[in-house]
């Protein structure tokens, strides 16, 4: 009896718990339902227009077993309550709550196994993308799905998925699971779906419009590519290319992993104007069209697109078939997606040089996070789902490869793959943690991976690395490094990396595993004293490493291995920007010596990929970290120093100087070649333009005021591509030369309808703050961070972020400091705290460029 009355008090109390359930998903409501919940599944069918003003009616049913007795059955919706058009129980009309976003369903008992809810409602929110092209499709990561659909919203409460869409006779559809057969119905056509394996419901989508298909069958499997795009050339270029580096990385991956693909079949569709670069759907990826068509293409294009193919496959097993068990641990499919994903990009060239693209891709990322004292760890806490978006970004993305790399070197490559291997073959369609993870790799070292893990993950920041060299009569006597974390002395970090003796005529690699505070490199002792030596020169170790400036300045430099010369400008440029004067180095470059430097060394730097971030650095230092009046200054010289670089280039790397000539033009001279170029569609000699790029040239002309209204509407009426036009003529507003009219667009931002396409309002605001045109949109700023809830509440997770970004990142002056400081003076009770980090290390930007700037 007292057992039966215990179940039943903590069956009430489980009850009252749900019942007053915060809005979004909490992580005790997300706990509870995977304690309750079995085998749920959704049958979905949704009944698009084509006139995007119409509403999408919609039918679901929700089936589901329990593992033990509930009162009550908690429906993530987030929606207006007009939407909701009834709920049944089990065939009969149910007893329910529509509150703080969740359908709360009520019964004296459910059955143990064989529920339904059956629902009908209207489907709305941002995260079903309806454009006026006749295109439809839906994005629900991070946790979005709820914003279209009742349903479990979090990410360890798989199911699967029956999809109807009843859409346009005229339009194609794809969606996770197979078509089985498609019925037309007057102008109506319906497509079936095969059931789906059991997904978290941020990896089920569909896409329905007028959409093109290209497919291609190797070794009995198909892939069946959707797109949109009209573009002949991109088409040309870029249409079979595309299957083929798929087909090229699911082969890749599932041989690294000695697995099988998880999925009954692999589709992808471009998206058009996708705020991301692509989302894994299983069976239905999306990338983002501008990532998959180029009409023109070069290293650096070419890799970051097989980079981008090589992350959303290895997906398909780290994210969709393995998955986390709560989005605080999002890193841990973006680390195996990166990672495996730079290893696969690396294998399609004919010189793999992994280091020199892993180091390109990931290092300048991390520290831009990292370098500040607002940084996070890798790991963090995420009490509610609506804030998931923000455990995104450079320290996911970037830094978790970096620490995944190194665990690689400290293990080794073999045991590496097996532990990736085991992970895979263990927790196979269900759900796993770091802690899972980590086991796996356990097995096959003696290394404590708990003690390693834990200066990886739960701290936030890099180390800085110094040496101190003491020779003696030509011949090394002692080679010290010594290392502490930038913000934190304490920290000390276990990894791998090599120095490099650098004699006139041989240079001598030295590995090196640093794991305490101070490390004497004994083995240097009576070796001859280099002409110099590069500490970190294969470019795998983590920090800020001493004598770049010194190693970038020696006629040497342009002998050294390639990873070793992107290492050095690497290093420099974060030399450049430290400010704390107990750990400046001596020597060190500031701003604007590193940019002359960087000038002459894009002369003779031959490499596509470190040419290309030479020169992005070179834009970045002198929009970014020049004052006005400095810019003035060398304008002239920095121009001239680029046209005659471009003579030392064949005609890849000779265009790549010629854009970044054009987009640093600011001589009276440069604006009016700049012109005359757009005009006459004339350009150097060996110089390659596309018409994509003529659009932005119009922008930037745009943005000098030079003849900006007759321009931009030559060049609107070139474009031809209607998704292109609709991005280039919201930029054309930002970029007019009337006041009033830019500051109509800005309020128009401040709304949640003027934020519908977010990439196009990140770009339109990017033009808005812009260097040249700041002192007119400072203003804007209060009144842009005001909004941040709103955004966090009303746009795709990831935006808020972008957001900052577009609206910070171009300021270096005192009074946007001033400006920010007082924000931080106050109290902002709304802004939740993973919300308000991500304001703080925006404005830690701004405050270090202030600092430095020259």
């Amino acid at each position: 009896m007292r057992k039966f009355y215990i179940i039943l008090v903590s069956t009430l109390l489980f009850a009252s718990k749900i019942t007053a359930q915060e809005k979004g998903v909490s992580y005790q409501l997300a706990t509870e339902r995977v304690s309750s919940i079995a085998n749920p599944h959704y049958t979905l069918h949704f009944t698009i227009p084509p006139i995007t003003s119409e509403p999408i009616h919609a039918t679901e049913v929700i089936s589901f077993d329990l593992k033990k007795p509930v009162k009550e059955i908690v429906i993530d919706f987030n929606t207006v309550a007009a939407n909701l058009k009834s709920v049944t129980l089990n065939g009969q009309k149910a007893n329910y709550q529509f509150k703080n976003e969740h359908i709360i369903v009520s019964a004296p008992s459910f059955k143990t196994k064989g529920n339904e809810i059956g629902i009908e409602f209207i489907a709305a929110g941002n995260s079903l993308k309806r454009e006026a092209t006749e295109f439809v499709y839906c994005l629900f990561v991070p946790a979005k799905a709820r914003d279209v659909f009742p349903c479990f919203d979090q990410p360890n409460l798989k199911a699967s998925v029956t999809l109807k869409l009843t859409v346009s006779k005229e339009w194609k559809a794809v969606s996770n699971g197979s078509i089985i057969d498609s019925t037309v119905n007057g102008d109506w056509l319906t497509w079936s779906f095969k059931k789906t394996a059991p997904l978290s419901t941020y990896q089920f989508s569909f896409a329905a419009g007028k959409m093109n298909r290209y497919s291609e069958t190797r070794e009995g499997k198909t892939i069946n590519f959707y797109y949109v795009e009209n573009n002949k050339k991109k088409l040309d270029t870029s249409l079979t290319a595309a299957v083929d580096i798929n087909f090229k990385a699911l082969a890749f991956d599932a041989k690294y992993l000695n697995s099988y693909y998880p999925y009954e079949k692999f589709d992808f569709v471009e998206i058009p104007r996708f705020s991301i670069g692509g989302m894994e759907h299983p069976g239905a990826v999306f990338y983002n069209g501008n990532s998959l068509f180029m009409d023109q293409t070069n290293d650096t294009r070419i890799y970051s697109r097989n980079a981008l193919i090589g992350h959303e496959v290895s997906h398909m097993w780290f994210g969709d078939w393995v998955t986390m068990k709560w989005f605080n641990e999002v890193w841990l499919k973006e680390v195996f997606a990166s990672y495996i994903g730079d290893k696969f990009a690396s294998s399609l060239t004919p010189v793999t040089d992994f280091n020199k693209k892993f180091l390109l891709a990931n290092f300048a990322g991390a520290y831009s996070v990292d370098r500040f004292p607002s940084s996070e760890p890798i790991y963090r806490t995420l009490p509610n789902l609506n804030q998931a978006g923000l455990v995104y970004g450079p320290l996911t993305y970037n830094k978790a490869p970096i620490m995944m790399h190194q665990l690689e070197l400290l293990i080794g490559e073999e045991a590496f793959q097996k532990g990736v291997q085991d992970y895979i073959k263990k927790y196979q369609g269900g759900n796993a943690d770091v802690f899972d993870l980590l086991n796996e790799f356990q097995k096959y070292t003696k290394a404590n991976l708990k003690e390693w893990s834990t200066i990886w993950l739960r701290n936030p920041g890099r180390p800085i690395i110094d040496a101190q060299l003491e020779t003696h009569q030509g011949k090394i006597s002692k080679l010290v490094l010594t290392q502490k974390g930038e913000f934190n002395p304490t920290l000390k970090w276990t990894q791998y990396f090599e120095v490099l003796l650098v004699y006139k005529d041989s240079i001598s690699k030295i590995p090196v595993r640093i794991k305490d505070y101070q490390m004497e490199l004994s083995e240097l002792k009576g070796r001859t004293a280099p002409e110099f030596i590069v500490y970190n020169s294969s470019g795998e170790g983590y920090g800020v490493f001493p004598n770049s400036a010194n190693s970038i300045q020696d006629p040497l430099f342009k002998k050294l291995p390639v990873e070793t010369r992107a290492l050095l400008v690497i290093n420099a440029y974060e030399q450049a920007l430290l400010k704390t004067p107990a750990i400046k180095y001596q020597n060190g470059m500031g701003p604007l010596q590193f940019l002359k430097q960087l000038s002459v060394l894009i002369r003779d730097e031959k490499d596509q990929q470190l040419l290309d971030r030479e020169l992005r650095i070179m834009e970045g230092i002198y929009w970014r970290l020049l004052k006005k009046e400095t810019r003035s200054t060398v304008a002239a010289s920095l121009e001239n120093s680029l046209l005659e670089a471009m003579k030392e280039h064949s005609k890849i790397n000779r265009t790549a100087i010629f854009k970044s000539y054009l987009r640093m033009a600011s001589s009276a001279a440069a604006i009016d070649s700049m012109y005359h170029y757009w005009q006459t569609r004339t350009v150097p000699a060996e110089v390659t333009m596309s018409a994509d790029d003529w659009n932005w040239v119009a922008q930037e002309l745009a943005l000098r005021n030079y003849k900006g209204p007759e321009i931009l509407k030559q060049q609107l009426d070139s474009i031809t591509n209607p998704n292109i036009r609709k991005t280039f003529a919201m930029a054309m507003i930002a970029l007019s030369e009337n006041q009033a009219t830019r500051d109509s667009l800005f309020n128009s931002f401040l709304k949640p309808e003027g934020r519908k396409n977010e990439s196009d309002v990140a770009t339109a605001l990017r033009f808005l703050t812009h260097p040249l045109r700041q002192e007119e949109s400072r203003k804007y700023i209060p009144e842009a961070l005001k909004v941040l809830p709103d955004i966090l509440t009303t746009n795709d997770l990831f935006f808020a972020p972008t957001w900052l970004s577009a609206l910070l990142d171009n300021y270096q002056d005192d009074e946007t400091v001033k400006l920010l400081k007082d924000y931080f003076s106050k109290p902002h009770p709304d802004v939740p705290d993973l919300l308000m980090k991500k304001v703080k290390q925006t404005a830690d930007w701004v405050v270090r460029a202030n600092e430095v700037r020259e």
